[in-house]
């Protein structure tokens, strides 16, 4: 763990051999990881850590946790590979919701009686307190590439969301879903899986350029707004 304000080493410990995909916060002396082969709560005193392994595999099998947030007033929950989320009771998992069909790689609280879900299908979700399914937000209707979510930030209003997609978009969504403002685009990975860009050409008299990556697209950019006019 690390201050990087002032730049020191609170406490290190292990977590997992294998990917750390995900961490949270509880409070300020508490907080979760989750992986491809774990999910571990954590109390930070003086500058030990002490790290907790929470069992999950009756409940889904061991499967890649994606991500980990701390929602509805401290309530711990889990995104997995395969769509389920899992809320902790303690270091056990209860019962999986299955509402995603893709790995959920976001978990966004929304103020205390909802959260939001983001997952690799392009689906947003609004939950309510009982962690019912509130309303959905089908992001592949409103992006042209690749709009698998990976990660979601809400406003201070509760309303605004930024949603960040693999296909490299960061967009802001209103309420309703709507996208009202792109604020980055980018190629994405494409070919063995490189996000690469592979040709780049300026045009000769307007503020524009071309480039053209290993996602398969041809993009025209323009250099104000650095955003696509045109792939």
């Amino acid at each position: 763990m690390y201050d990087w304000a002032n730049q020191a080493i609170l406490g290190t410990a292990k977590v997992d051999p294998a990917q750390v995909y995900s961490a949270a916060w509880k409070n300020d002396k508490e907080f979760a990881t989750c992986g491809v082969k774990h999910v571990k709560a954590f109390t930070l005193n003086g500058t030990n850590l002490n790290g907790r392994k929470c069992s999950y595999a009756k409940s889904v099998g061991m499967i890649a946790m994606s991500c980990v947030s701390f929602v509805l007033n401290g309530v711990m929950l889990v995104g997995a590979a395969d769509g389920s989320l899992i809320k902790f009771n303690g270091t056990s998992a209860t019962k999986p919701i299955k509402h995603h069909n893709g790995a959920i790689w976001a978990i966004e609280p929304k103020d205390n009686k909802s959260f939001v879900t983001g997952g690799n299908d392009g689906k947003v979700t609004i939950w309510n307190a009982q962690m019912k399914p509130a309303q959905d937000f089908d992001m592949t209707t409103k992006l042209k590439f690749s709009p698998g979510i990976r990660s979601i930030d809400i406003n201070q209003d509760g309303v605004r969301m930024l949603i960040g997609t693999r296909g490299s978009d960061v967009v802001e969504v209103n309420g309703k879903g709507k996208v009202t403002k792109t604020i980055v685009q980018g190629h994405f990975k494409g070919v063995n899986d490189k996000p690469e860009v592979w040709g780049l050409c300026t045009h000769p008299t307007e503020p524009k350029f071309a480039s053209a990556g290993a996602d398969k697209t041809i993009r025209i950019w323009e250099t104000t707004k650095m955003i696509n006019v045109s792939a």
